[in-house]
């Protein structure tokens, strides 16, 4: 049976408090729909969009394309113990189209459990992330207590980031260790709707615009600078 599809029975138990309401999973065709429903939203609320056609269809292709590749990805949801046999397959080889962020741990460390609990909370909220978990000494042989909790991140098949110690450099919260995973480029840097909408109108609207442009003071400097140096020929 699909994902948030449920039977009479199970609707009946429900009803009468029996069961608990499984959460509604949001197919592709309501994502689409939900994407076209704010794009009308922004162009009643914007005045310039019916003036600028070519900005309305790239935008509208860009957020749905966005949408649409985020849907089609396996979505996991919660931290997966995982064993040295799996470690290629649950790590390596899953990390070929998103971040896999592997949490090194001792069960009788306090800060393990604690970040294990908090990777629990950040593993629903980022679905398309691979949480797993492992056992420091079975994964590594005599990996050293002091350096768990330990993260392992990979992408692309490969390792791209060691933090050792933890709970020495953040505090074990929702918005800390957050803060980190953006920090590392796991999770997505976020930005507001209305922000992305006005860059990309403005990319379209001003093609060669480039935040690369000297002042003329600079210019100035950069001349001046060049005067003084002395080239000398190679020997």
């Amino acid at each position: 049976m699909a994902n948030g599809v449920t039977t009479q029975w199970e609707d009946i138990h429900v009803k009468h408090g029996n069961y608990v309401e499984r959460e509604k999973v949001t197919t592709l065709a309501e994502t689409y729909q939900q994407a076209i429903q704010k794009l009308d939203e922004k162009q009643d609320s914007d005045e310039d969009f019916f003036d600028d056609d070519e900005f309305t269809k790239q935008y509208k292709a860009q957020r749905l394309q966005q949408l649409m590749e985020q849907a089609q990805k396996k979505l996991y949801g919660e931290v997966y113990e995982i064993s040295r046999d799996e470690y290629v397959k649950q790590v390596t080889e899953a990390s070929k189209d998103r971040f896999v962020v592997l949490s090194l741990y001792q069960d009788y460390i306090v800060e393990s459990l604690k970040l294990i609990e908090v990777l629990q909370e950040l593993a629903k909220q980022y679905k398309e992330i691979k949480f797993v978990k492992m056992v420091a000494t079975k994964c590594i042989e005599n990996f050293p207590d002091d350096q768990c909790p330990c993260f392992i991140i990979y992408k692309d098949t490969k390792a791209v980031s060691n933090i050792p110690f933890i709970h020495k450099l953040r505090k074990i919260t929702f918005a800390s260790i957050e803060d980190l995973l953006i920090s590392q480029g796991v999770i997505p840097k976020p930005v507001e709707e209305d922000e992305q909408y006005e860059e990309i109108k403005d990319k379209i609207k001003h093609p060669y615009k480039t935040n690369n442009v000297k002042d003329v003071d600079d210019e100035i400097d950069d001349r001046e600078y060049s005067h003084q140096v002395q080239f000398q020929k190679p020997k």
